[in-house]
């Protein structure tokens, strides 16, 4: 009987075939991917990668198709527009006055936004980034955003640096006004005083000085000091005079400025209250002397 013979499968074929596939995935996995299977990068302003001014064209032309909108769209497109001049800040980082520019206008937008905090922020990223162009307006409207949100040492702060930054400018005759604000708003009345009186000391025009005086006798009234807000609504007119000394067009201007003071029209009120007030006084006086007077002659 001849021995049973049993074949055993041969699997180095398969195990070849299996090591080669192995091999070739490797291969595959180690070469370069190709450039269409590189996800895109981050999204840039268009046409902007070497070119800030192209950036921002780009975003001022954002801004002007804001143009006759109104509501929830407008205020989207202003944070779209904010968010095109922050890309610009980081695009450009190595240019340090295209940076305070760029947050600058963030800052604007967003403030225009009514973002107020994140306003605040792009305004101070702006001084980081350079504190000479943009010293006096970043530091101007980042007092505002401080002060609306009651931050009032903060806001006065900031205002003190616009004032140095520019002492004589229109700007700065405006901050020692919100000084004063935001010194009366936290309590400190003294140096709100001071800060009102300051405003109209220093005071770079006419027009200025009236305005300001105008501020400080509606502090005047509101602490009670009629006679005081008196003589503010007199030092008004007195800045005036030269101005309507000199007629025209400038003097007619300012006569309505002096007219339009508002400090006129609630200085009479409180004087009004006063005098009332005092009136009463005497009459309910005489009153009561003649009741007192009719129950002795019973």
């Amino acid at each position: 009987m001849r021995p049973l013979s049993i074949r055993v499968p041969c699997f180095r074929a398969s195990a070849t075939s299996l090591l080669a596939t192995l091999l070739t995935a490797a291969l595959m996995t180690a070469q370069p991917t190709r450039a269409q299977d590189v996800p895109p990068p981050a999204e840039r302003v268009p046409g902007t990668s070497q070119d800030p001014a192209a950036a921002f064209r780009a975003a001022s032309d954002k801004l002007a198709s804001l143009k006759g909108v109104r509501g929830a769209d407008r205020v989207t497109g202003l944070r779209e527009a904010a968010a095109m001049y922050a890309r610009i800040a980081t695009d450009f980082d190595d240019r340090p006055e295209t940076v305070a520019r760029a947050h600058y206008e963030s800052g604007e937008c967003l403030r225009r936004a009514g973002d107020v905090a994140e306003a605040e922020r792009a305004y101070s990223a702006c001084l980081e980034a350079d504190r000479g162009s943009f010293r006096e307006r970043a530091s101007f409207e980042r007092g505002s955003m401080l002060r609306r949100l009651e931050r009032w040492d903060d806001a006065v702060a900031s205002y003190r640096i616009a004032i140095e930054a520019r002492p004589a400018s229109a700007r700065a005759d405006e901050a020692r006004v919100w000084v004063g604000r935001c010194l009366e708003s936290k309590g400190d009345n003294d140096g709100a005083r001071e800060a009102y009186q300051d405003a109209v000391d220093s005071a770079s025009s006419p027009e200025r000085g009236v305005d300001a005086c105008n501020r400080l006798g509606m502090f005047l009234v509101r602490r009670g000091e009629l006679e005081a807000a008196g003589a503010i609504v007199e030092r008004a007119e007195q800045i005036a005079e030269p101005v309507l000394q000199a007629g025209g067009k400038a003097a007619e201007r300012m006569q309505e400025r002096l007219d339009e003071m508002s400090v006129r029209r609630s200085l009479q009120r409180a004087i009004d209250r006063r005098d009332d007030a005092a009136g009463d006084a005497v009459r309910l006086d005489e009153a009561t002397r003649g009741r007192s007077a009719g129950a002795a002659l019973r």
